[in-house]
């Protein structure tokens, strides 16, 4: 067997140490609650604590910074390793008023949380039941969409254009494919609403999300 070589490539050293982080991140718990949706989800800080130590003890840096992707406003989250290789997400920032700077600062947290998540594919896990969902016990599994309402809510949410982070952020999801049954209707009638405003604004593309 050879020796491994001294000198390896780039993002190779970035796959073998992001892998190795990934072996001892902590799951991460939806403590907080979005009690417009009736749903939770896990906060920024908490994501930070359970990938921060591990990603800096094997040389990786984040960093988040705003951007104009084309007429969106977008917030750019880095994953920089000390071999030279870096990964990036971008996700749109979207606020209901220009000048709204709490809105402003709760979409980029939105934002930083959701590009932290997909570029280091931590897992996010309910609040500790003490072992009730082991058992049969204690909360039950959200019952999932069935393929055709599945179907309306994409079609829908692909007409909303620029909206689709607020609606994401309503519900208290980073994916639609995590909306549960029982909040189908309500989904419909704001995606709905949402239509009707995007129709009145003017046109802009929406790039594919990294």
């Amino acid at each position: 067997m050879t020796d491994e070589p001294k000198f390896l490539d780039p993002k190779i050293q970035f796959i073998k140490a992001l892998a190795a982080a990934q072996l001892k991140f902590k799951p991460v718990q939806r403590t907080s609650k979005n009690p417009f949706f009736k749903s939770s989800y896990a906060p920024y800080e908490a994501v930070w604590d359970a990938v921060g130590e591990e990603l800096n003890k094997n040389g990786f840096a984040v960093m988040h910074k705003t951007a104009f992707d084309g007429e969106r406003f977008v917030l750019v989250t880095l994953l920089m390793h000390v071999g030279g290789h870096e990964e990036s997400c971008m996700h749109p920032v979207q606020t209901d008023k220009a000048d709204n700077m709490q809105s402003k600062g709760s979409a980029e947290t939105y934002a930083k949380r959701y590009n932290l998540t997909a570029l280091t594919a931590v897992p996010i896990v309910d609040e500790d039941d003490d072992g009730n969902a082991a058992t049969g016990k204690g909360s039950k599994e959200l019952a999932k969409l069935t393929d055709e309402q599945q179907k309306d809510i994409e079609k829908l949410f692909a007409e909303i254009g620029p909206e689709q982070s607020n609606f994401l952020r309503w519900a208290g999801v980073t994916s639609t494919r995590e909306i549960p049954a029982d909040k189908y209707a309500p989904s419909i009638k704001v995606l709905t609403s949402l239509r009707k405003g995007a129709s009145n604004a003017p046109r802009a593309t929406v790039a594919r999300m990294a």
